[in-house]
């Protein structure tokens, strides 16, 4: 099984609110029991309520459980949700940085389901979300996808992976 993060979390519910509308805690939940994830109804509760307030998901607490819906931010989101991460996937994106000193570094996009406390999610304008392992520093992931996504580094944003 799985350990159940707030990034499967949040790419689940980003991709259940493209597609029906809205999301609940519980259909969430067994979604990522299909994925194999370990996942108890209060703790992707409480993951989908964080993410929520970050992100400004609309609520409705009218019912047994929460339901969330994407703001006119999200609509046009393309997160990819995959399940597995596989060394040399032909899918995931890199880019050379070059530093001023010289040095390279090939930063590599990671596989966003897989993401740990510690990695970033980078975004623009919330359209397109793009993880990279903590290894890299935060200027070298937003260079990375600044170059893969073809947009300007200034307006790429950043967050670290929290518990």
């Amino acid at each position: 099984m799985k350990t159940l993060n707030k990034v499967a979390v949040m790419l689940i519910a980003i991709e259940m609110m493209k597609d029906q509308g809205t999301a609940t805690t519980l259909e969430v939940k067994e979604a990522l029991r299909a994925e194999g994830y370990f996942a108890k109804q209060a703790d992707v509760s409480n993951f989908m309520f964080e993410v929520a307030q970050e992100e400004g998901w609309a609520i409705d607490n009218s019912s047994t459980y929460r339901t969330y819906s994407l703001d006119a931010n999200h609509v046009a989101a393309k997160v990819a949700v995959t399940a597995t991460q596989s060394t040399g996937n032909p899918n995931l994106a890199s880019h050379t940085i070059k530093h001023r000193d010289g040095s390279e570094v090939t930063v590599t996009e990671k596989v966003a389901a897989d993401a740990v406390v510690g990695d970033w999610i980078c975004d623009h304008y919330k359209s397109l979300s793009m993880c990279f392992d903590s290894i890299y520093t935060r200027d070298e992931a937003r260079g990375a996808y600044a170059k893969i996504n073809d947009v300007d580094f200034s307006s790429v944003t950043s967050t670290k992976v929290k518990e």
